[in-house]
């Protein structure tokens, strides 16, 4: 098994990566995220997925992932009374990504492309 470490020296931590492969870079890996100052090691899973939007092939990559934001999703909360009209309960397996972020169960487009200048991604 294959350790990756990137070592962020003005935050003082790591993040360690197992069988991090440039190849096969759409997955999710197991990973350590170190604090160095108080040597704590937090066991995650990293979700890493390559930006397909168009713009992000040139050289000034830095600059453009400043400038945008995640896509939040739409929480459970606010999709549940939207899919009660439906009489088929599993269209929602159709049609969205159903994921955990923060203890809150996240719907998103299947072609949510996860990025955005603002709000939702669009999809």
């Amino acid at each position: 098994m294959e350790l990756s470490i990137f070592e962020c020296h003005n935050k003082n931590f790591s993040l360690s990566f197992f069988n991090l492969d440039e190849l096969n870079i759409e997955t999710k890996l197991k990973a350590i995220l170190t604090s160095e100052e108080n040597k704590t090691k937090y066991p995650i899973i990293a979700t890493i997925k390559r930006i397909t939007k168009p713009g992000f092939e040139e050289e000034d990559i830095e600059h453009k992932m400043g400038k945008i934001s995640l896509c939040p999703g739409v929480t459970e909360a606010k999709v549940l009374p939207l899919l009660s009209h439906f009489g088929n309960v599993n269209f929602a397996c159709i049609l969205f990504l159903i994921e955990m972020v923060k203890e809150e169960v996240i719907y998103r487009s299947r072609k949510c492309v996860l990025v955005t200048s603002g709000g939702l991604c669009g999809s």
